[in-house]
């Protein structure tokens, strides 16, 4: 498999890390989690919970479903597709930065997208703007890897480019952090 993966002119790490993005940015509870609250939202709001509490408890849930396949996947593939160890150490890496980004960027679109109006969690989970906005969304936060890839496909072994993207996706992390303490917490209270 890994001989077909440099035919095609991507190495092994390359398409390892386009498919670990891939789940990542299809894995986002975070983007509906405000909304699957719906009528009893209110319940929340009047806990004796800071937003921000409310956010890290949000933000942690999402990072408790995806840190299981990102410790067992990734190695066992890297190993299967004959990845080096510092290359999937690099890959581990750069995958918990794209998710500790992914998850709050979720919060801030269902913030600016609820649906606390739905019949049915399904309505919530499967239509609503939120989901769709925060997959694309999702998927667009892979263009700085993919990019970083393009211009450093070799340096340090293949892993300069994950690293960097690594500071992409937390300094990203870091700014959706801070909007949701912001005018995320002002949206929270205006719903």
């Amino acid at each position: 498999m890994m001989a077909a993966l440099e035919l095609d002119g991507l190495s092994a790490i390359s398409t390892l890390s386009l498919f670990v993005g891939f789940i990542l940015a299809m894995t986002q509870p975070t983007t509906c989690s405000i909304s699957l609250e719906g009528g009893q939202l209110w319940i929340l709001k009047n806990a004796p919970l800071r937003p921000s509490e409310l956010f890290a408890g949000k933000i942690l849930m999402q990072l408790i479903l995806v840190s299981p396949f990102l410790a067992v996947c990734v190695p066992v593939l890297g190993w299967a597709l004959g990845i080096s160890a510092v290359q999937i150490v690099s890959l581990l890496i750069a995958a918990m930065g794209l998710a500790l980004c992914i998850a709050p960027m979720g919060l801030a679109v269902n913030l600016c997208f609820p649906k606390l109006d739905a019949p049915n969690p399904t309505v919530v989970v499967k239509q609503s703007a939120a989901t769709l906005v925060g997959l694309l969304a999702g998927f667009a936060l892979l263009a700085p890897g993919a990019l970083l890839y393009c211009l450093f496909p070799f340096a340090a072994d293949g892993c300069a480019w994950l690293l960097a993207a690594t500071v992409i996706y937390l300094t990203l992390a870091g700014i959706f952090g801070k909007w949701l303490l912001t005018r995320g917490a002002e949206l929270l209270d205006m719903l």
